[in-house]
């Protein structure tokens, strides 16, 4: 079904202490959000285990990547 193959567990709601051991085996991880605009939770899936986004969402790259969306001037609207 849906292209799943093995057992699929729909965790729901997890404290932070439950979550991270769940996040260290879990080949994938759908965190679905109604508060979280940037999506930190599924950059906390990625950091579990991963040393490629510790090395890509420093503090400092998230701060140039701010400033240069503040300071760039944004494209023209398209006519309709």
């Amino acid at each position: 079904m849906l292209g799943i193959i093995g057992p699929a567990k729909f965790l729901g709601r997890l404290s932070h202490e439950e979550l991270l051991p769940v996040l260290e085996w879990a080949y994938l991880a759908i965190l679905p959000s109604r508060a979280e605009s940037f999506g930190l939770a599924i950059a906390e899936a990625q950091a579990a285990g991963r040393e490629r986004v510790a090395n890509r969402f420093t503090w400092r790259a998230t701060a140039e990547a701010m400033a240069r969306g503040l300071l760039e001037p944004a494209d023209p609207p398209i006519a309709a």
